[in-house]
This record gives structure tokens, C-alpha cells and sequence, in this order.
């Protein structure tokens, strides 16, 4: 379970983290680039978007305001991320 404060530092991590899992899929997808995301990408990315939207509205009245716009910015990437990469 993640708590308040990680978001920040989710979302300040983010860029890192999607270049590491570009650099597996890469090696992944190396003779077809035209498949889905393995499944275990998938799976890691579900369950951090799971963990995002699982957010309370009382949770998210307890954020500071820097972490609230962690929090946001980290679910707009990840929906972002899924949008373009997963199927």
C-alpha cells in the first residue's frame, strides 16, 4: 500500500522508470515491434493504476497541495503511458 508521500516521489521518478521499461520492451520486441507490452508490464503498470485510482477523496484532501499534483500528474502519465503503449 502506497502512502501519501510516495506519490511525490513516483511521479519525480516516473521519466526513469519509463525509460528502464522502454529499454526491456525494446529487448523484448526486438525482432516484432508490433506486439502488446509483456504481460508482467502490464500487470506492474494495472497495479500502480490501480493504486493511484484507489485514492480516497479524504486521502486526497490530506495532500499537500505539491503531492496532490504528484498524485494527478503521475495518473494522467500512467493513463497516458497505457493509452499509447498497452492494448
Amino acid at each position: 500500500m502506497l502512502k501519501i508521500e510516495d506519490w511525490k516521489g513516483l511521479e519525480a521518478n516516473w521519466t526513469e522508470i519509463n525509460k528502464e521499461m522502454d529499454k526491456c520492451v525494446d529487448k523484448a520486441f526486438a525482432t516484432d515491434k508490433n506486439q502488446t507490452l509483456p504481460g508482467w508490464v502490464l500487470k506492474q503498470l494495472l497495479e500502480l493504476k490501480e493504486a493511484v485510482d484507489n485514492v480516497t477523496n479524504q486521502q486526497k484532501k490530506a495532500m499537500k497541495k505539491d503531492i496532490g499534483k504528484s498524485h494527478q500528474a503521475l495518473k494522467t502519465r500512467i493513463v497516458k503511458y497505457l493509452a499509447e503503449n498497452g492494448d
